[in-house]
């Protein structure tokens, strides 16, 4: 849902040893003790170890592409990850992970995948000139995609650094959004029970993979109010159901024009409030420190766990006192 360009907010690499040691499982990190939980995302890696420094900040928000991680077939080069919480534990703190897939699919992926190619009018706001993904409900793509997870949870599952797994690989970025050629879409086969089929595999197969380690997802509509479909509801009862482990939910859609008004999104977060965790992403950086500040007004409202926010907003000066009136539930 971000409407700012899209970016990969990596801590700095320092080095490329496919095969590192797995991270240890019993960090003593812990994150801080406020009621809502505080993550910088898209923070430049220059950036991190300041936001960190934040004392209403829980930890880092990274996301990593598929394409990085695993560059060829069952070769895995897990050092920006492992960057990433290593500066985590070391002030403190503590992590989300996302790995991409749609868009950050990697060729070797991609060759043997059906795909759809995009220009960028399509792409929400990216900077690319086009992009390619996979087509969701591909069989081999899902196959591919749920050894990458189960490698992804073998390394870090029970890690206590890690705050959560996000769930990937359905849509364009991490979340369900699609590019918004929706005649493309359709042509490809586009059915909401097809998307939403593919989905729940992807939901199922982080379910397998993190059995300790929390994980959650985003929801969204895959081409926003251009046409009508119906995935973000089905796609949260699913993730909630009784009898499985619940995924935390959230919606990468939070700004200050949701004061006061209960749109379709808010409406899924507070209906699954009562059964699992919920947060939200900012959609992009505040205008305004007022506008920060209304947006966590929603967020307290709708009895959020946990809130990503821009690094550049983390980072304000006069964001200060936003940023803790949300990281104490609104009570300061």
């Amino acid at each position: 849902m971000r409407r700012t360009l899209i970016t990969l907010s990596l801590v700095v690499v320092t080095s490329a040893a496919f095969f590192a040691p797995a991270a240890p499982t019993s960090a003593g990190a812990a994150t801080t003790d406020w009621p809502v939980k505080i993550f910088s995302t898209s923070t430049a890696a220059t950036k991190v170890a300041a936001a960190l420094s934040n004392p209403y900040v829980a930890g880092i928000s990274a996301r990593f592409s598929w394409a990085r991680i695993e560059p060829s077939s069952g070769r895995y080069d897990w050092t920006p990850i492992d960057d990433a919480i290593a500066q985590a534990r070391a002030a403190g703190k503590q992590a989300m992970i996302r790995v991409l897939a749609g868009t950050s699919t990697p060729s070797w992926v991609s060759s043997q995948v059906k795909t759809l190619t995009f220009s960028n009018q399509y792409l929400w706001g990216s900077s690319a000139a086009q992009a390619t993904m996979p087509i969701p409900w591909d069989a081999t793509f899902l196959t591919l995609w749920k050894r990458f997870v189960a490698a992804f949870g073998a390394r870090y599952d029970g890690n206590a650094t890690v705050y959560s797994a996000q769930i990937a690989g359905g849509g364009m970025t991490g979340e369900m959004t699609l590019p918004t050629d929706v005649q493309a879409w359709l042509r490809a086969g586009y059915t909401d029970a097809k998307y939403i089929g593919s989905w729940q595999t992807v939901i199922d197969a982080y379910r397998s993979a993190f059995p300790r380690t929390p994980i959650n997802l985003d929801v969204t509509e895959p081409f926003g109010s251009l046409v009508k479909t119906n995935v973000a509801a089905p796609l949260a009862s699913y993730a909630t159901a009784s009898g499985t482990k619940k995924a935390w939910i959230q919606c990468n859609c939070l700004r200050a024009s949701m004061l006061g008004t209960m749109g379709p999104y808010r409406t899924i977060i507070r209906s699954v409030s009562s059964v699992t965790v919920v947060g939200y992403q900012m959609i992009g950086d505040a205008k305004t420190t007022q506008d920060l500040k209304d947006s966590f007004r929603v967020a307290v409202e709708d009895h959020v766990g946990y809130v990503e926010v821009y690094g550049s907003d983390v980072l304000d000066a006069g964001n200060q006192a936003a940023l803790r009136y949300l990281a104490t539930g609104g009570l300061s």
